[in-house]
Parts: C-alpha cells; sequence; structure tokens
C-alpha cells in the first residue's frame, strides 16, 4: 500500500482533493475527522479539553463551542500549544493505527489527510507529500464564506500554520486550487493517472 500525506493551509482545498482521490479509489483517512469523532459531546477527550477550556463548553454543557474554541486558539499561541498537547496523541494514534492496518492490506493507495503534517512532523507516516495550496487571498475568502468570519480572524488562523510556501518547498506534489473545481479535478486526475 502506497500511503500519500495531504495537507495544505486552511481552506485550501484538502478535503475536496481527498474526496476526488477517494472517488478515483484511493482509500482515505482525514485527521479532522478522528478529531471530531474522539471530541463528540460525553468523551474522556471531550472532558479533559473543557477541563482545560471552560469558557467554551456549548449550550448543552457535554460538548465544545467549537467556534469560541477556535476563536481562542487561534489568537494564542500559548492555549493553541495547550489544546494540541490534549488532542494530538489520541489523534496520532488513531491515524497510526489506520495506516498500520493499510499497510498489512496489501497493494493500493491510500490518503491520509493530515492539516498539520509538517507542523506535528508527521512525515514519517506516509511514503510521499501532497500539498494542496491556493494564494492567500482565496484562502481568506474561503474562510470568511465558510466560517462566517472576519479578514483579520482568517487572517489569524491562516498565519497559526506554516506559510503555504514552506509546505510547497517539501512537497512531492502540489495541487493548485485557485481556479476552477474542473482545473483542481484535472490536477487531480493527473496525479492520480501517475501513480
Amino acid at each position: 500500500m502506497k500511503i500519500f500525506g495531504i495537507t495544505g493551509g486552511v481552506a485550501t482545498g484538502k478535503s475536496t482533493v481527498t474526496r476526488m482521490l477517494a472517488e478515483e479509489g484511493a482509500l482515505t483517512v482525514s485527521a479532522d475527522d478522528i478529531a471530531r469523532a474522539q471530541l463528540a459531546p460525553g468523551t474522556e477527550l471531550t472532558q479533559a479539553v473543557l477541563a482545560a477550556f471552560p469558557l467554551c463548553r456549548d449550550a448543552t454543557g457535554e460538548g465544545i463551542d467549537r467556534r469560541a474554541l477556535s476563536h481562542l486558539i487561534f489568537a494564542d499561541a500559548q492555549a493553541r500549544a495547550r489544546l494540541e498537547a490534549l488532542t494530538h496523541p489520541a489523534i496520532i494514534a488513531a491515524l497510526e493505527l489506520q495506516i498500520t492496518e493499510w499497510h498489512n492490506a496489501g497493494p493500493g493507495i491510500a490518503i491520509a489527510e493530515i492539516p498539520l503534517l509538517f507542523e506535528a512532523d508527521l512525515e514519517r507516516l506516509v511514503d510521499a507529500v501532497v500539498v494542496v495550496a491556493c494564494g492567500e487571498a482565496n484562502q481568506i475568502a474561503r474562510l470568511q464564506i465558510r466560517q462566517g468570519i472576519g479578514a483579520a480572524e482568517a487572517r489569524r488562523q491562516i498565519a497559526a500554520q506554516w506559510p503555504i510556501s514552506a509546505k510547497i518547498a517539501r512537497a512531492d506534489v502540489v495541487i493548485m486550487t485557485d481556479g476552477s473545481l474542473e482545473d483542481t479535478r484535472r490536477q487531480v486526475q493527473e496525479f492520480w493517472d501517475s501513480l
């Protein structure tokens, strides 16, 4: 099994590219999906996060107010580091388990979508890295639409990750998503056909 890591900046189109590769037949896992499952209301990890960030409790009292937590961690690097120290070990363990299962399954192509692949030093989990990138103006616009936030907040979220240029410099493959969806699909198809 050949494992490709999909990474890039926030709102660059990583999930879209992963979905397109799944449609081609790749097996996929998403670190964000793992995190959502592990941070569901009532889980042990959710309780640990709420103990560390009590002002980020949702209206039910059992879950996390993701918008409040997002605002906090993108405004405070120490808070972000504290959250990552709580959540990353469980997320990484789940990714490692899935990738081990894939390696034991035999030949094929698998995609691990890991937004913080470089930041969390997880290149060791994959055979090659695909960076999904777009211009910052597109990132800002996409974040504003997706999250209903202002440009300043969008810039803060972008600045919290490695610069996209640094990720591109370490990529094995780059897919640019500034163009149309059809253009992105064409690049994905070219990548898939090269495997």
